[in-house]
C-alpha cells in the first residue's frame, strides 16, 4: 500500500509527521518518497503503477536538479532589474508562451508595468520598442527559435537589461544575458512525432521570481 500513498497519508496512517516520513526514509537508504516507491512497485503493484511512479519520479528529478542549479544571487539580481525599470518584455514562442503569459500576468498583478510579446516579427524588431535601462527577459526551452538572438542582442545596444530563462546551458543567447537562469527539463512525448519536452523547470524558475517581488 506504500507504493501508492503520499507522504501525507503515510504519516496519517503512522500517526506521525511528514517530517518523521521523510527522515525514516532516508535512514532507509532512499533519497525520496518517489524512490521508494519506485523500488515497492518493482515487485509488488501492477505495472500501471510502476509506470506511474516513473512519471513522477520525473517531475521530481526535474524540480530538484532546477532548484539547486538556481544561484539565489542571480534571481536576487534580477528582481532588482525588475524593481528599477519602467518598462519589462517578456518574449516567448510556442508552448512556452503559456509560462510566459502567467509570469507577465503576475507581474502585472503586482503593478509592474509589462509587456509580453510572443510574435516572431515583432520579436525581431523588439529595438523599435526598447529604451535604455527596461528589462528583457526570455522565456526559452531549447532556444529553437532564431529571433531571440536579434531580439537580445539589440536590446544589449540599447542598453537594456537581458535575462535568459532556458533549459540549456550554453546557448547561442548566453553571450547576450546579464542573467542566464536554466532549468533541467526531460522529454515528455519522447518517441512522438513531436517530441516535446517538459516546461515545468521554467515554471519554477519563474514562480521562484514572483514570488520574491511579491
Amino acid at each position: 500500500e506504500m507504493a501508492t500513498l503520499t507522504i501525507g497519508k503515510l504519516a496519517e496512517k503512522t500517526f506521525t509527521s511528514t517530517s518523521t516520513v521523510s527522515r525514516a526514509i532516508h535512514k532507509c537508504g532512499f533519497e525520496s518518497i518517489i524512490e521508494l516507491r519506485g523500488k515497492i512497485s518493482q515487485n509488488n503493484i501492477s505495472p500501471q503503477y510502476n509506470q506511474t511512479n516513473e512519471i513522477l519520479e520525473k517531475s521530481f528529478i526535474e524540480c530538484t536538479q532546477t532548484i539547486e542549479s538556481l544561484n539565489v544571487e542571480d534571481v536576487v539580481k534580477v528582481a532588482s532589474y525588475i524593481k528599477r525599470t519602467n518598462k519589462i518584455f517578456v518574449l516567448a514562442r510556442g508552448i512556452t508562451s503559456f509560462v510566459a503569459e502567467e509570469f507577465a500576468t503576475y507581474l502585472e498583478l503586482q503593478n509592474y508595468n509589462v509587456v509580453l510579446i510572443n510574435d516572431s516579427e515583432v520579436i525581431k524588431h523588439l529595438e523599435r520598442l526598447l529604451k535604455p535601462l527596461n528589462v528583457v527577459i526570455v522565456f526559452t526551452a531549447f532556444n529553437s527559435t532564431p529571433e531571440f538572438e536579434i531580439a537580445v542582442s539589440m536590446a544589449k545596444q540599447n542598453n537594456a537589461k537581458v535575462v535568459i530563462c532556458s533549459c540549456r546551458e550554453h546557448s547561442s543567447l548566453e553571450k547576450y544575458a546579464d542573467v542566464q537562469l536554466t532549468g533541467y527539463s526531460i522529454p515528455i512525448l519522447k518517441g512522438n512525432k513531436f517530441n516535446l519536452s517538459s516546461r515545468l523547470p521554467l515554471q519554477i524558475i519563474s514562480r521562484t521570481i514572483i514570488e520574491y517581488l511579491a
